[in-house]
């Protein structure tokens, strides 16, 4: 399977966000206005891999999904065969 999407990364976006709460007050203005443009860049954290594949195969109907980040580990998988397919 070959990535289908790339999505914002919830977790990395919420650890950037976090990182600028910690920040504050602690580290120069100027390093700070850095964090907020990094923060506000979703781009940056376009990183989540969907994978997802919907289909049939012989008397099954599938659907996969998975989603992962490389950068934070975040992962998800689900996977659902229905064996009971009708052919008639």
């Amino acid at each position: 399977m070959s990535a289908n999407n790339w999505e914002i990364c919830p977790k990395c976006r919420e650890n950037a966000e976090k990182e600028m709460r910690d920040a504050y007050g602690e580290i120069s203005v100027e390093e700070y206005k850095e964090l907020v443009a990094k923060a506000g860049n979703v781009e940056n954290f376009r990183t989540f891999r969907e994978d997802y594949e919907i289909g049939v195969l012989g008397d099954k109907f599938l659907v996969s999904y998975s989603g992962s980040c490389e950068r934070c580990g975040l992962l998800h998988e689900f996977k659902h065969v229905d064996h009971g397919l009708s052919l008639t």
